[in-house]
């Protein structure tokens, strides 16, 4: 069961794509830095998702690296930062846009 895209008034000007909320908890290994650490995935769009962590990762790492068995390896800019909550924006390569579309699809 697909979900609404999840917007709010203040974010809807500044995205170029809709956001979906997850409605499950998804939890998926990342590099910050030098460490491993894995998040819940809060929310995906093609361009970016929301990542929340247990530990507040540096503030100074400007980049997130996901790493899947499935999807290979891939970097996300990290875009804000509020304590354990990171925006991120993806690129658009094939590892990304695999990574997406699967959950995409489970959202």
């Amino acid at each position: 069961m697909a979900s609404t895209p999840y917007t709010d008034i203040s974010a809807r000007e500044r995205r170029e794509f809709p956001r979906y909320l997850l409605d499950h908890d998804l939890t998926v290994p990342v590099r910050i830095g030098s460490e491993k650490q894995s998040c819940r995935l809060d929310d995906i769009s093609l361009g970016g998702a929301c990542l929340t962590f247990e530990e507040t990762p540096n503030p100074r790492v400007p980049e997130v690296i996901f790493e899947s068995v499935e999807h290979g390896r891939f970097s996300a800019e990290k875009c804000w930062q509020a304590g354990q909550k990171l925006g991120v924006r993806f690129d658009f390569s094939e590892e990304a846009l695999a990574f997406v579309t699967e959950h995409l699809r489970a959202a």
